[in-house]
């Protein structure tokens, strides 16, 4: 990972910003480590996955939001896209097996889930538009142990009589109303993000590693292929990938993927070709797969308008499942989202620039007055979030959906943009929207995946994939977080199934694949290690 750059949380320095956007962050700070006291840290079930997250609107710059730009129309041979992996297009050097040739050497077989459905604690967030579970529910999720990284369960903490509860619980609020009415007077630089103890298994060199999954595409919308096959398969969206593909993303410390669609019963579609909606009780898929955040910056959030966003934005705060990206308005989209783990901090911004080719933009931008997505065709507003991002974190996850669809090749404009985003203090840059992989980059330290193409989106045979990223995560504060392995997991969708790759050929065929779409600037290895060329 790169050096981090004065101005972080750690030396306590932070960016520019006027009184009263200080006075704004520090409020919602303290207001969100009273909410977390009064109600408790509830861990997310699941291997060593976040202890709690936090939306505190510490976003730097400007209320305007760009206008300008275009999109990249759907093509007319529909999402299927002219590139998928059975049919060797274009100049690509793979092999062109037959439609059965592709069915019994190189997809997956298809296998249901072996283990049952995974339940998911949800995660609090603490912005002013987001709810936090009660006390009492708080009390029962923590009172189950949580399970560390080495799949061990720590000693029991010891727990305080209701009477010791009602003591301490009144004492923090007493601190914290006391933090408040002293605020005017001591309004530091950065907001610190609330602390919450780690519960994780300390190892024999006071380090833990955390590591970040990611996935592309995934689509849940009413009368879409991949939901009539999840609705004909016995145990569902578990019957549509592979069990490895599943336990892969629940062993993730946080993951995250592009949720490409909304969820509402209500709304008009706007004028444009796909527009993809799913039922709101479909949101449970995602605790399922083991799904800890969701990517809400893309170009079909706002396929149905208004009143549908808002439905997705309320839908996934009541299952308790983060998102990033858009809002009821530009503060809400804008802001960062800040995840606790091992007792560091770890940040994720998103906008999208996707509709940059068509002659109308129809996924609506956020403002001060109106809900949208935080837009990036002029990235000014999407670079000082992820500077303030930088400021009050330990790693910086930027995600942006932009690129041509079904264009395997990233653009220069990509590549400078990635740049940007790197100068400004990403530590890791996600894209997405082309539908289809893209190549790989090392900026300053910092991995760049342009696309992650599809993960379960529609019924086309392509190449898909799984980002991870390792972090050494010291116990000792003073010690940095820094960035120990890259890797790419090769995956495929076939037949509405995903299937992680394991087969050494078929696996190897991929790792090739990406690594040639990544202009020699990376090696990847057998194991999906992706190093910086030379």
């Amino acid at each position: 990972m790169r050096r981090r750059k004065a101005g972080n949380r750690r030396n306590g320095v932070g960016i520019p910003e006027t009184e009263q956007r200080r006075s704004r962050r520090l409020g919602a700070a303290v207001c969100a480590g009273l909410l977390l006291v009064l109600a408790g840290t509830v861990p997310a079930a699941g291997r060593g996955k976040a202890e709690t997250g936090v939306r505190v609107l510490v976003g730097a710059g400007s209320a305007e939001t760009a206008a300008s730009g275009g999109h990249s129309p759907n093509t007319a041979a529909g999402y299927g896209g002219p590139r998928s992996f059975s049919f060797g297009s274009g100049t690509e050097s793979r092999p062109v097996p037959s439609s059965a040739e592709a069915v019994s050497s190189f997809a997956e077989p298809v296998r249901s889930a072996a283990s049952p459905a995974l339940s998911v604690s949800p995660v609090p967030s603490a912005s002013s538009a987001e709810a936090v579970p009660a006390p009492a529910e708080s009390a029962v999720s923590t009172a189950e142990p949580a399970v560390s990284s080495a799949g061990t369960v720590p000693p029991a903490v010891p727990t305080a009589s209701p009477a010791e509860s009602a003591v301490s619980t009144a004492e923090a609020a007493a601190s914290a109303a006391a933090a408040v009415s002293t605020s005017a007077a001591s309004v530091s630089q950065a907001a610190e993000i609330p602390a919450v103890s780690s519960s994780a298994e300390k190892t024999a060199d006071d380090t833990e590693t955390v590591t970040l999954g990611f996935a592309g595409d995934i689509n849940f919308a009413e009368g879409w292929p991949t939901t009539e096959k999840m609705d004909a398969q016995p145990d569902g969206i578990l019957d549509c990938f592979s069990p490895d593909c599943i336990d892969t993303m629940r062993g993730f410390d946080l993951f995250m993927l592009n949720n490409e669609f909304t969820y509402s019963t209500r709304g008009s579609e706007v004028p444009k070709t796909y527009h993809f909606r799913s039922n709101p009780s479909r949101v449970e898929n995602l605790k399922k797969l083991g799904v800890d955040l969701v990517l809400l910056a893309n170009n079909h959030v706002f396929d149905y308008g208004t009143d549908a966003l808002t439905d997705t934005l309320d839908t996934l705060a009541k299952a308790g499942i983060p998102e990033v990206g858009a809002g009821r308005n530009l503060e809400e989209a804008a802001t960062p989202y800040y995840a606790r783990i091992n007792g560091r901090t770890i940040a994720y911004v998103a906008a999208t620039k996707a509709e940059q080719y068509e002659s109308a933009i129809h996924t609506q931008a956020a403002t001060d007055t109106q809900p949208g997505v935080l837009a990036c065709y002029d990235p000014s507003r999407f670079l000082e979030e992820i500077r303030a991002a930088d400021a009050n974190s330990d790693f910086v996850v930027a995600s942006v959906h932009w690129g041509l669809e079904y264009d395997e090749h990233y653009s220069d404009d990509q590549r400078a943009l990635a740049e940007q985003m790197v100068a400004a203090g990403a530590d890791a840059v996600i894209g997405s929207h082309t539908h289809c992989l893209q190549g790989i980059n090392l900026i300053d330290g910092a991995p760049v995946f342009y696309s992650l193409g599809n993960f379960w989106f529609n019924e086309k045979p392509l190449y898909s994939g799984m980002a991870r990223i390792s972090l050494r995560v010291p116990k000792d504060r003073t010690q940095p977080v820094t960035l120990t392995e890259t890797a790419f997991l090769p995956c495929t969708q076939y037949d509405l199934h995903t299937d992680l790759v394991t087969d050494p050929e078929r696996k190897q065929t991929i790792l090739d694949h990406i690594a040639g779409l990544s202009n020699g600037d990376v090696t990847v290895s057998p194991d999906g290690i992706v190093k910086k060329t030379g």
